[in-house]
C-alpha cells in the first residue's frame, strides 16, 4: 500500500465513524501546567500496571501521562504510549532504566560500543548508537531537560514518579530527536507534606544498593526534596568488565509565592565508575554461522581499554503562572557532562591505583586487569555543555479547546580529546620493578617495556549545535464525541565540525618526540589542524609491513596524513501531527494519527571528495533523514473496567534513511603526490550513508485482564516488519556494490519480527478475619523475541554469513513480595533471566585489520567486539516510607 492510499484509508476510517449517535464520553480533567508535574490528586495511580491497592485486591486503575505537554487520561490520549509508575518499579526491583525498557514491547536498548556505562533506544526500529558528531533518533530527558549523553540513562533514575514511553514520531512536541519517539523520565517533585523514604537492594555479583529520600515542609509556600542514591556491583564478565559504580543526589525546591505561580529549581549530579562494557569473543562466538553462545559466553579476557569516569549535572528551574487568559511555562536549563577514559598504566604509580581499584572492587583478577592495562598508553576526555530554554502558553484547564504555543532554543557543545600512545609491534627488553615494601600489596610488577619508535597523536574534536524551534498544537471537539488535533513544529539547526589535532608524530621515547604539523585552516576565526591516518598498501593483501608513519627517509611506513576539513550545515524542517479520535463509548475509542519526524543530517570524519582520495560516490557528510507515519487504534476499558485493551496499527515511509557500514572508502588508485605507493585497497573505515527509502509496518497489543480481585493477567505483543526498499551505495569495489543490491529488502536493524511479553500475578492474603497482616504478590513474566539483525552487514559476504543475527531467545522472570496491612514498608525478592541467556546490546567488526588477520577473504577474525546483556540475576529490595 503506498503511503497516499494508507493516508486516505486512515481519513476514511477516523470521519466514517463520525456517523454514530451521539454518547457523551467521560472525561479527565486535564491540567496544562509543566508537562512532569505529578497527576491530580482525584486520579490514584500514574502508573501503567493495575494492581493491588493497599486492601490486596487487584483492580484497574486511572493513568495520568503529561507526554503530550498536557496531564492527559492515558485511555484518552492519541497514541501508542507505555507508562510505568516509579512504585510499581521499586516493588518489582527494577531499579534502573534498563530493567523497566526491556521488557517494554518494541523498545531494543543498544550498547555505546567503548565508552560503555550506558545504552541508546530504539523504539519499533528505529534507533541506532551514534558515533561522536551524530544524533540518537529517540529522545530521552529528565523532566523535560534533553540527555545527549547516553552515559545519563544510567546514572539519573531514582526518586523516580514515572516513566513514559511514546512509541512513534513525537517531532512536533519533542523536536528533530523524537523522529522515533520518546523516552521521559519524570522525577518526583517537592510537596507540603513531611516525608521519609528508603529503598535498599542486595543481591548477587556483590549488588548493594541503595536510595533515599526526605521531603520538609519549610514553609506554607516554601518546600524541599532530597534524593540519593547509591549503586556497587562487581562485573558481569570474568574480566570485572559490565561493571556498575554509581552515586548520585539530587535537590529540588519548591516556592509557590501566591496561588498563580509556582517555581521549582532542581540541582542533580550523578557520577559512575568502573570498566563499563568490555568484552571480545576470543574464539567463543562461531562467525561462519548466525551468532550463537556457548559455555564460556560470560568468559572474557582482561581488558583492553581502562577505567572509565563520567560525571553528569543537570540544572534547570521549572517557573509556572496562571495568566488569567492562560498558563504560562517556562524552562531554563544548563547540562554538563564529563566523561574519562584512561588506559596509561606506564609508570608504576598509575599502574598501582590501577590494581587497588580493580582489588577494592572485588574482581576475580585484579592485576591481569591492570597489567593489561599497561599495554596502551591512552587517555580520552570528553565534555558536554547544553543549554535550553523553553516557553509555552497554552489554554486553561476545562477548556473546550485545548491549544499550546511556543518556543524552544538548544545550545549544544562537545569536546573530545583524544591522547594515544602505541607501539610499533616490537618491545624493548622486559625489566622488572620492585615495589616499594610499603606498598599494597608488596609485588614485583613486570613492564614488557616500550617499543621505540612508537606512535603518538593528540587530537580533540569539537562539535557545536544550535536549534530553534516553534510549535504549536490544537485539540478541537467537533462533538462530545469526536475529538481533532493538529500540530507543527518548524526547525532550523546549524550544526558545526570542528577536528582540533594537536600532535601526530612518530615518539623515539615515552613521552619524547619530534613532532610536525600539517597545514592548518580556520573556523569562525579559530585556528585549526585536522587530519586523519590511513595506511598505504604495500602489495600483500590484508597486512602492513610497518606501523610507524610513513616519510621521504622511512618510506616502509604504513601511516600516512590526509586534512579533514571543518564544516558548517544548516538543515531546517516543517513537522505536523493530526489526529482525529471517536468515543464508541464512555470507556472505548478509536483514532487515526498523522505524524512526521526527521533526523538532522552530520559529518563523516574522512577528507572531502575533492581532495581526489575517495572512491567515486563517497562524500564527507550524510543527510537529513525523514519520517511519515500513518497509526490507527483503540483503546478500550471493558468487561466493567475488567480488561483494559489497546491495539494500534502503524506504517511508516522513510527518506533518505541513515545507516552504518564499513567500506573500501579510500580510492587505491588515488594520487599522493608525494610517493608512488598508494592507499591500501583491503582498509576499511566507517562511513554513514542514506537508502534513498525504507519502509515499516507492525502493531501493538497491549492488554490487561483483572481475572479475580486476586489474579491479574497481561499480554503485551509488538509485530514489525522494517525493510530496505532502496538504497544508494557509493561505488569502491565490487563487495561494495554488491551490498547495495542485497540490502533491498534487508531487515533494519533492531527490528524483531515478534516480541511477545506475558504475565501473571496472584495475591495471597496473611492473615485471618480481623488479624489481616498483608499479602504476597508472587509474579512471573517473560519476554520473547524472534531473530533480528544487530547492525548493517560490513559487505555482501558478511550479509551471506549471517553475522550481527541476534537469535531469537526467552527470558522468564519472578518476583516475590510481601507488603503488609499498613502499608509503610514492603520486602521484594526478584530472579530476572531464570535460564541465564545470553544475548547482545550491541556487536563490532573492526573496520581496519591487525598485521596479519584480513578484514575480507577468510573471515578468521578472533577480535570482534559485542556488548552482552545482562546474565541471570538476583535479590532482595526493601522499602520503606514514612
Amino acid at each position: 500500500m503506498t503511503s497516499m492510499k494508507m493516508g486516505c484509508a486512515l481519513s476514511a476510517l477516523a470521519f466514517g465513524l463520525m456517523a454514530a449517535a451521539p454518547l457523551r464520553a467521560q472525561e479527565t480533567p486535564v491540567d496544562q501546567a509543566r508537562p512532569d508535574a505529578p497527576p491530580a490528586a482525584p486520579l490514584p495511580d500514574t502508573g501503567n500496571h493495575s494492581d493491588a491497592p493497599d486492601d490486596g485486591k487487584v483492580s484497574l486503575h486511572d493513568i495520568v501521562v503529561t507526554a503530550m505537554k498536557f496531564r492527559t487520561n492515558l485511555q484518552k490520549t492519541v497514541g501508542t504510549i507505555t507508562a510505568v509508575d516509579g512504585d510499581r518499579m521499586v516493588k518489582e526491583g527494577k531499579t534502573t532504566l534498563a530493567e523497566v525498557l526491556r521488557d517494554t514491547p518494541g523498545v531494543q536498548l543498544m550498547g555505546t560500543g567503548a565508552s560503555g556505562q550506558g545504552f541508546f533506544v530504539s523504539i519499533r526500529g528505529v534507533g541506532f548508537a551514534p558515533v561522536f558528531g551524530q544524533d540518537s533518533p529517540v529522545t530521552v530527558s529528565l523532566n523535560g531537560v534533553f540527555q545527549q549523553r547516553a552515559q545519563s540513562t544510567r546514572a539519573l533514575f531514582y526518586d523516580i514518579a514515572r516513566v513514559e514511553v511514546v512509541k512513534g514520531p513525537d517531532s512536533t512536541l519533542n523536536g528533530r530527536n523524537a523522529e522515533g519517539g520518546s523516552v521521559t523520565i519524570i522525577s518526583n517533585d517537592p510537596s507540603h507534606k513531611l516525608e521519609f523514604g528508603t529503598t535498599l537492594e542486595t543481591g548477587n555479583y556483590g549488588l548493594v544498593a541503595g536510595q533515599a529520600m526526605v521531603n520538609i515542609p519549610i514553609t506554607q509556600t516554601i518546600a524541599l526534596r532530597g534524593a540519593f542514591s547509591g549503586e556497587r556491583r562487581h562485573g558481569y564478565l570474568s574480566n570485572g568488565g559490565s561493571d556498575s559504580h554509581v552515586l548520585g543526589g539530587r535537590g529540588r525546591l519548591l516556592w509557590e509565592p501566591s496561588n498563580d505561580v509556582k517555581i521549582i529549581l532542581t540541582a542533580d549530579y550523578a557520577a559512575q565508575t568502573g570498566l563499563g562494557q568490555q568484552q571480545s569473543s576470543s574464539g567463543l562466538i562461531d562467525l561462519t554461522s548466525p551468532i550463537r553462545f556457548p559455555l564460556g559466553y560470560w568468559t572474557s579476557p582482561n581488558p583492553s581499554t581502562g577505567f572509565r569516569t563520567f560525571k553528569n549535572g543537570n540544572y534547570y528551574a521549572d517557573i509556572t503562572a496562571n495568566l488569567g487568559f492562560a498558563q504560562l511555562y517556562l524552562q531554563p536549563t544548563y547540562n554538563k557532562s564529563r566523561y574519562q577514559l584512561e588506559s596509561n598504566t606506564f609508570s608504576i604509580a598509575t599502574y598501582m591505583t590501577r590494581l587497588s581499584q580493580a582489588t577494592d572492587s572485588g574482581y576475580a583478577n585484579p592485576n591481569g586487569i591492570a597489567t593489561a592495562l599497561a599495554s596502551t598508553n591512552g587517555k580520552e576526555i570528553s565534555r558536554q555543555d547544553q543549554k535550553t530554554l523553553e516557553l509555552r502558553l497554552s489554554s486553561n484547564p476545562g477548556a473546550r479547546i485545548k491549544w499550546m504555543v511556543g518556543g524552544y532554543y538548544l545550545e549544544n557543545k562537545e569536546d573530545t580529546g583524544v591522547n594515544q600512545q602505541s607501539g610499533t609491534g616490537y618491545t624493548t627488553l622486559a625489566r622488572t620493578t620492585v615495589l616499594s615494601a610499603t606498598a599494597v600489596p608488596a609485588t614485583s610488577v613486570v613492564d614488557a617495556g616500550i617499543a621505540p619508535p612508537a606512535f603518538y597523536s593528540s587530537s580533540s574534536p569539537h562539535r557545536e549545535v544550535r536549534d530553534f524551534a516553534g510549535f504549536g498544537q490544537i485539540t478541537y471537539p467537533v462533538t462530545d464525541r469526536f475529538r481533532v488535533t493538529a500540530g507543527l513544529r518548524y526547525t532550523t539547526e546549524r550544526k558545526i565540525r570542528n577536528d582540533q589535532v594537536g600532535n601526530q608524530c612518530v615518539a623515539n621515547a615515552i613521552q619524547t618526540s619530534t613532532c610536525a604539523t600539517s597545514g592548518s585552516s580556520t573556523l569562525n576565526g579559530t585556528p585549526i589542524n585536522t587530519t586523519l591516518y590511513y595506511l598505504l598498501d604495500n602489495g600483500v593483501a590484508g597486512t602492513t609491513t610497518n606501523n610507524g608513519l610513513w616519510s621521504a627517509a622511512t618510506p616502509t611506513g604504513n601511516r600516512v596524513f590526509f586534512s579533514v576539513p571543518a564544516g558548517k550545515m544548516t538543515n531546517s524542517r516543517l513537522d505536523y501531527k493530526i489526529s482525529a479520535q471517536y468515543d464508541l463509548s464512555p470507556t472505548s475509542n478509536v483514532y487515526a494519527l498523522v505524524s512526521t519526524g526527521f533526523k538532522s543530517g552530520g559529518f563523516i570524519n574522512i577528507p572531502s571528495a575533492s581532495t581526489g582520495l575517495l572512491n567515486p560516490g563517497f562524500t564527507n557528510t550524510f543527510k537529513p533523514e525523514s519520517l511519515t507515519s500513518y497509526e490507527i487504534g483503540t483503546k478500550n476499558d471493558l468487561l466493567n473496567h475488567h480488561w483494559r485493551l489497546n491495539v494500534s496499527a502503524y506504517y511508516y515511509d522513510y527518506r533518505d534513511y541513515q545507516f552504518s557500514y564499513a567500506a573500501q572508502v579510500f580510492s587505491p588508485t588515488a594520487n599522493l603526490g608525494y610517493t608512488t605507493r598508494t592507499i591500501d585497497p583491503d582498509y576499511t573505515t566507517t562511513t554513514t550513508a542514506n537508502a534513498a527509502r525504507a519502509r515499516t509496518f507492525g502493531m501493538d497489543l497491549e492488554s490487561t485482564l483483572i481475572l479475580s480481585e486476586h489474579d491479574r493477567f497481561t499480554m503485551n505483543v509488538s509485530y514489525l516488519n522494517a525493510r530496505f526498499r532502496t538504497v544508494n551505495l557509493a561505488g569502491g569495489t565490487a563487495a561494495t556494490l554488491m551490498l547495495g543490491q542485497q540490502l533491498k529488502g534487508f531487515a533494519l536493524p533492531r527490528s524483531p519480527n515478534w516480541t511477545i511479553s506475558p504475565g501473571y500475578s496472584h495475591v495471597f492474603e496473611v492473615g485471618g478475619q480481623g488479624r489481616r497482616l498483608g499479602n504476597v504478590v508472587a509474579s512471573v513474566d517473560g519476554h520473547f523475541e524472534t531473530e533480528s539483525n544487530l547492525a548493517i552487514p560490513s559487505n555482501s559476504d558478511v550479509l551471506k554469513a549471517g553475522w550481527f543475527r541476534q537469535p531469537a531467545f526467552m527470558k522468564v522472570n519472578a518476583t516475590l513480595a510481601f507488603n503488609p496491612a499498613k502499608g509503610t514498608w514492603g520486602l521484594t525478592a526478584y530472579v530476572r533471566n531464570i535460564g541465564n541467556v545470553g544475548t547482545l546490546q550491541s556487536i563490532t567488526v573492526p573496520t581496519g585489520y591487525t598485521n596479519t588477520v584480513p578484514i575480507f577473504g577468510t573471515y578468521n577474525l578472533t577480535n570482534v567486539n559485542f556488548e552482552a546483556a545482562d546474565p541471570r540475576t538476583y535479590g532482595v529490595t526493601f522499602t520503606a516510607k514514612f
